[in-house]
């Protein structure tokens, strides 16, 4: 075997092992995925290359120049490795880039492949066959021409990369890559075109001069750390398991990793997610700059609460704690972030302030209720006293029965209303909470129909107390239904829960009465507190119902209150 032949064999040799150590250190990152792949096609380049040059005969030349035909997709892997290196978000987002790249390689192969417009036989030379090019069409200088420029991309991607990075670690990792592209594309355009023009007797050294390439790849990886401390690595250490979102950032605010938890936090696989702009995943765009301002400037930031953005453009509300990731040598590497959906806290801490609020509300009413009756009832007392025995005495003591009742109806609202927001909302089955709920009545001799088990809604505790109230509301005004009904439909503004009966129905003119406070105080539980009930979380309620046919309450759950059932 000649010399120029070991050379591309060594070349082979060393791609393919560079590009297996590569792809040991993160086997899930597109970009260590991609630099196997080319480490695999220009291996074998090189070594059906190194074949053909040592080639002993005719016959076995021509064999190994047709197996070169494969050398075709280094180029466009080559420049995907760098798109990727550069500007990670770019292939998710523009996804004609992979046709325009990898579509021409294919028909170039296959026409190498094929017949004879572009290779047609070895030639033998100085250091063995070299490829005999077709004079005859144009097809070999389109394909020299498509890869030089291809090169030449992949170069001017490094250069900007190069300026509009902060992080110098990746300056240096960037200038390694395109200089040893830059070195290939030379050895290649001169050994193969400019160099046998001049008859100057010297074999195609492109496949052995990937070895500048390789070293060049490989002092980056020594010196700068190129793959090896890349944030994604990081992430593969730390448990997959964890609660919490984790999100690994370059220096340039750019997602390179993330676990399953931010995943399904923001609705979106891990894939889509590494690439993107962290940008994407926070719902006001100015937190990202302050967050990431106040970690690189105290090192490190805890719970910080702030929004994140579902991929259905939903708001997150998170919590939010970051540190700054730095290289040996003290620059910064990137940031890494982990966050904690507070959506359940949020929404408790505002179900309880609205409960406060409410409460506040009925203990005042309820006090001046109690107050201004006992004054009432004070007058009463004053006036039969001052009155004869016998005279209108039985009419006072009527009236201050009454009073009286009042008082005890106000004291038993009062009960009632402290438990009011005592505990914090839960998800509940709809179909579990009537059931308990109608448990305390009896009204078994009503035929019902129920369509309500698949679904759960986030609610105060005494949730079932509002569907006792809806359903003592049937026994107590609707002495002739027969029947009743409970089931639920969809809509825009979220989920209605419709309880009808077939009773006589409810006038339009106490459509809204029926659930002002004092009204219907025979039920038990009044509608009014199950419509303070029910919007502690949001929800309101309505009589729907047309006067004859029968009432209608209808119970509208906003979306994120409800969802249909798990399973086990």
């Amino acid at each position: 075997m000649n010399i120029f032949a070991l050379l591309s064999l060594v070349s082979g040799v060393l791609i393919l092992s560079l590009g297996i150590f590569v792809f040991d250190q993160n086997r899930k990152s597109p970009q260590h995925i991609i630099f196997l792949l080319l480490g695999v096609f220009a291996s074998w380049w090189a070594f059906a290359e190194s074949m053909m040059l040592g080639a002993e005969s005719f016959a076995t030349a021509g064999f190994w120049m047709k197996a070169t035909a494969l050398w075709t997709f280094v180029p466009p892997l080559a420049l995907n490795f760098i798109v990727v290196f550069t500007r990670p978000d770019s292939l998710k987002k523009e996804k004609w880039i992979y046709p325009a790249l990898y579509i021409p390689a294919l028909i170039f192969s296959w026409i190498e492949l094929s017949g004879s417009l572009i290779t047609t036989a070895p030639i033998q030379a100085f250091g063995g066959y070299v490829f005999g090019y077709s004079r005859q069409t144009i097809f070999p200088l389109v394909e020299i021409s498509w890869a030089v420029i291809l090169a030449i991309i992949a170069m001017l991607l490094c250069v900007q990369f190069y300026f509009a990075t902060t992080d110098h670690r990746r300056e240096q990792q960037a200038k390694y890559i395109m200089a040893g592209i830059g070195v290939t594309t030379i050895f290649g355009i001169l050994t193969q075109q400019i160099l046998p023009g001049l008859q100057f007797p010297i074999p195609d050294l492109t496949s052995a001069s990937i070895l500048c390439f390789t070293g060049c790849v490989g002092y980056a990886i020594w010196k700068y750390r190129l793959f090896i401390l890349n944030p994604a690595t990081v992430a593969d250490n730390i448990l997959s398991t964890m609660t919490d979102g984790l999100v690994i950032l370059d220096p340039d605010g750019n997602i390179v990793a993330t676990n399953q938890a931010l995943s399904r936090m923001v609705g979106t696989s891990k894939e889509k997610c590494v690439g993107r702009p962290v940008n994407d995943i926070f719902y006001h765009e100015s937190d990202k700059a302050k967050i990431v301002a106040m970690i690189l400037a105290q090192g490190s930031l805890s719970d910080y609460e702030t929004t994140f953005r579902s991929e259905e453009g939903m708001a997150i509300p998170v919590s939010f704690s970051g540190s700054v990731i730095r290289d040996t040598d003290g620059s910064v590497a990137g940031i890494v972030g982990v966050s904690r959906d507070i959506t359940e806290r949020k929404r408790v801490d505002e179900a309880l302030t609205q409960a406060r609020i409410k409460l506040n509300v009925l203990n005042a009413v309820t006090f001046s209720d109690i107050q201004s009756t006992i004054f009432s009832l004070m007058g009463y007392l004053q006036l039969e006293k001052s009155r004869q025995a016998g005279e209108c005495q039985q009419q006072f003591i009527d009236r201050e029965i009454e009073l009286v009742q009042v008082i005890a109806d106000s004291l038993k609202y009062a009960d009632l209303f402290q438990s009011l927001g005592l505990k914090s909302p839960v998800w509940q089955n709809v179909n579990q909470s009537f059931l308990l709920g109608i448990s305390h009545l009896d009204i078994l001799n009503l035929s019902r129909r129920l369509d309500v088990c698949d679904v759960e809604v986030y609610a105060d505790p005494m949730l079932e107390y509002v569907f006792l109230a809806l359903a003592d509301n049937i026994r107590e005004h609707a002495p002739t239904a027969t029947e009743y009904s409970f089931t639920y439909t969809k809509n825009l503004q979220g989920l209605v829960l419709v309880l009808e009966d077939n009773g006589p129905g409810i006038p339009a003119s106490q459509k809204e009465k029926i659930f002002k406070r004092g009204y219907g105080r025979r039920t038990g539980v009044s509608l009014y507190l199950s419509r303070e009930v029910l919007s502690i979380t949001g929800i309101s309620i309505s009589e729907t119902g047309v006067e004859g046919k029968g009432a209608r309450f209808e119970i509208l759950v906003p979306p994120g209150a409800w969802r249909k059932t798990r399973q086990p």
